[in-house]
């Protein structure tokens, strides 16, 4: 019975994970992957976390309805991350809060900025209790029991506003807007586009904006010290939102170094330690909230007023697959790594990893690699200068991760161009590290990428993997390597434990990029 009920908990973990934040948590994603790419005074201002997932039920209570067994056999991704953190492919969120931490006498409020607000607020902070519209018992209750599953307290207090849920949108997409611009817009979908993950007339503004007007349940607001949830929201809607957030403000307090990761400027060089360490941020979180809505008194409240499900997630369900895949890395991912550790030896472990978090997507995705297999760093530097030189404009570069690598091959937005994903997980095997470059030339994009991998023979199956996938999108090869797209050459290139590739407006001459591949030398390590 005993391992029932383990399986059972361990079971419903996974599926909250990819359940509850797919249609919810993934929002809180995409605000930081779109306020990142903003001006710098408005990158990291908001979270977004909701959540309608009914309450876990043990075997010991009543056995879950109908609507619990659904979300309960719903399926995570295969283990296999949009847009950077400035950089894509990996949309890789960034864009930071720095999350402060509550006390259980966190202050609340209907509505900021009035006199009499302003003294209740001092008042709260020097007696440590809550001011304006109190906090439930059951809120309270959630804020002492993740402090208590965590082993970690708060250092100040935060103001806790309800606003309806219109007012809660607008804020959000006011905030969406300022911090992007047409242009942000047009290089996402030129890139993404030139990857095949979208279509060229890709509507990427809209996508964003559509998303923000589901699942919504509150947000940090960094600036204003302040999280915002709904007045009319459903109330076990809210006690996820306080457990997940709460959880953050903990980390934030006990790790300060977790901020970084947060910062745009420090997630433009270290994009791939951007996402490793929020993944380990989100998983922690997801998991603290799952244990502490198990809580007797939460529970019976949870189930006493479920969320009903009327939320819309339909543009989640309808966006690309790749937008679908890539605002999930930090839970999907992040979780399942953090509840490897947990098992072993509990949150003192998960400390551990928000001390030092994995170095890769690799580590993170293969846990056995952690401390064990560093990622190369690779430069190109050189092609990034014969771009230049033939008066291209470069406009990022970043990481090419191993998710990349894989969802190149799987996530195509035309279902003929993807290979199967046992093929796909083969192929990016082995990767060893990797960066794209993306730029323009005569205002036609460019992308080039060059992945290391641990063995020739890796190497040679990623060079496979992508071949299979040029000759589905761009039909049979020209020669060796080498494909015609729509005003568009694409070349494949090996050499030593290396493979790259490029898509060039058809008029860019590729003999200088050639020379180099063809005369580079590898040092020992990259073989390893």
């Amino acid at each position: 019975m005993n391992q029932q009920k383990n399986r059972t908990f361990i079971y419903w973990l996974i599926a909250l994970g990819a359940f509850c934040f797919a249609a919810a948590c993934a929002f809180g994603y995409v605000i930081f992957n779109t306020i990142l790419r903003g001006s710098e005074d408005q990158r990291s201002t908001v979270e977004i976390v909701s959540h309608s997932e009914p309450a876990y039920q043990p075997e010991t209570e009543t056995a879950p309805d109908a609507e619990s067994e659904t979300n309960a056999n719903v399926e995570t991704p295969p283990l296999g991350t949009g847009d950077d953190a400035a950089q894509l492919p990996t949309v890789e969120p960034a864009g930071g809060a720095d999350r402060p931490t509550v006390t259980a006498g966190t202050r609340t409020a209907e509505t900021e900025g009035t006199e009499d607000e302003d003294e209740d607020t001092t008042k709260s902070s020097e007696t440590n209790a809550p001011t304006g519209e109190e906090l439930s018992e059951a809120q309270q209750k959630v804020i002492s029991k993740v402090e208590e599953i965590r082993g970690l307290t708060a250092a100040e207090p935060l103001t806790v506003v309800f606003k309806s849920r219109e007012e809660l949108h607008e804020d959000i997409v006011r905030n969406f807007k300022s911090a992007l611009t047409d242009q942000d817009f047009q290089d996402e979908r030129e890139l993404l586009t030139l990857l095949g993950f979208i279509h060229a007339d890709f509507d990427v503004e809209g996508l964003y904006e559509a998303l923000y007007t589901e699942q919504i349940a509150g947000y940090y607001d960094h600036d204003q010290n302040v999280m915002m949830l709904i007045k009319e929201a459903d109330p076990s809607e809210t006690l996820r939102t306080l457990a997940h957030e709460y959880t953050h403000f903990l980390q934030f307090s006990s790790f300060p170094t977790l901020r970084q990761y947060y910062d745009a400027e420090f997630c433009d060089v270290h994009g791939d330690d951007c996402i490793v360490a929020r993944s380990i941020i989100e998983g922690d979180a997801v998991l603290t909230e799952s244990l502490a809505v198990q809580d007797p008194l939460v529970m019976r409240l949870l189930n006493k007023n479920r969320a009903t499900g009327n939320n819309d997630n339909s543009t989640f369900r309808n966006a690309p697959p790749y937008y679908q895949e890539s605002v999930l890395i930090e839970y999907v991912y992040g979780f399942p790594f953090v509840y490897t550790y947990f098992l072993n030896d509990g949150f003192e472990s998960i400390n551990d990893l928000l001390s030092a978090p994995p170095a890769s997507v690799e580590q993170l995705i293969h846990p056995e690699k952690y401390g064990t297999d560093e990622p190369a760093r690779v430069s190109i530097g050189l092609f990034d200068k014969v771009f230049a030189d033939a008066g291209c404009e470069f406009v990022r570069s970043s990481v090419f991760n191993e998710l990349d690598t894989r969802w190149m091959l799987t996530l195509g937005i035309e279902p003929d161009w993807r290979i199967n994903e046992r093929s796909a997980a083969r192929a990016a095997e082995g990767w060893s590290g990797g960066t794209f470059s993306f730029g323009r030339c005569d205002g036609k994009a460019y992308v080039f990428s060059e992945t290391q991998w641990d063995t020739r023979r890796d190497s040679d199956e990623f060079s496979d993997g992508m071949e299979m996938y040029f000759d589905a999108r761009f039909g049979a090869a020209e020669s060796a390597g080498s494909w015609l797209g729509d005003g568009q050459k694409i070349r494949l290139l090996e050499a030593d434990n290396s493979v790259f590739f490029m898509i060039v407006p058809e008029e860019f001459e590729l003999t200088k990029i050639e020379g180099i591949i063809e005369k580079i030398e590898y040092s020992e390590e990259v073989a390893l």
